[in-house]
This record gives C-alpha cells, sequence and structure tokens, in this order.
C-alpha cells in the first residue's frame, strides 16, 4: 500500500514539474514539444489535456534547449574573448607604432645631446 501510495505522490510530482516545464518553454517562445513528428504536440493541447502529457518528452526538450543555450552561451564567451584579444593586439601594435614614430622624431637629436 505505501508502495502505491509513493508511485502516486512521485506520479504527481512529475506532472506538476511537467506543467512548470511545460510553462518555461512556453515563455522561452516554443509552441510545441516533441521528439519526431509522431509525438509532437502543442504546448497549449497539452495544457488543455495534462493526461496526454509524456514527462520524457518534455524533459529531452527542456534538456535540449538548455544545451543549445548553453552552447550560444559558450559561443559568444569565445567571441568576446577573440574581440577582446584582437583589440589588445591592435593596441599593442598602436603602442609599438607610436614609440617608433617618436624614436624617429626625436632619436637623432636626443642621441646627439647623449654624445655632447
Amino acid at each position: 500500500m505505501d508502495r502505491v501510495k509513493i508511485l502516486e505522490e512521485l506520479d504527481d510530482l512529475k506532472k506538476v514539474k511537467c506543467n512548470e516545464l511545460l510553462k518555461l518553454l512556453k515563455e522561452k517562445g516554443l509552441k510545441k514539444v516533441g521528439t519526431t513528428k509522431q509525438n509532437t504536440q502543442s504546448i497549449k493541447y497539452l495544457e488543455e489535456n495534462p493526461q496526454k502529457i509524456d514527462f520524457d518528452v518534455v524533459i529531452e526538450v527542456y534538456q535540449s534547449l538548455r544545451r543549445k543555450e548553453a552552447e550560444l552561451a559558450e559561443e559568444n564567451k569565445k567571441k568576446k574573448m577573440r574581440d577582446v584579444e584582437l583589440w589588445s593586439r591592435a593596441m599593442r601594435e598602436e603602442e609599438k607604432l607610436a614609440v617608433e614614430k617618436y624614436a624617429e622624431e626625436t632619436g637623432e637629436k636626443q642621441m646627439e645631446e647623449l654624445r655632447q
């Protein structure tokens, strides 16, 4: 009897979590969930018919979305790092050119002053 009650409680928790995930997916702009054309259903339909929700499919779609978001964040991070690296290299080149220009303009004069 206890096992049946525990399983029912777990099933209820799965349904609650599924509804939360469906709301999150809906907020993220998804209109349908499913991994294949055969099991794809609209979020609105699933919200109206909670008995039709397949927990595993919803979890899989949610995890896929999270993975894509993480990959996108990682790509953005790499892009920013490349931009910073390019900017840093450009700054070093500008400093080098400025030093070389200064050396050309004043170097001979300073060397002459040192010789005297």
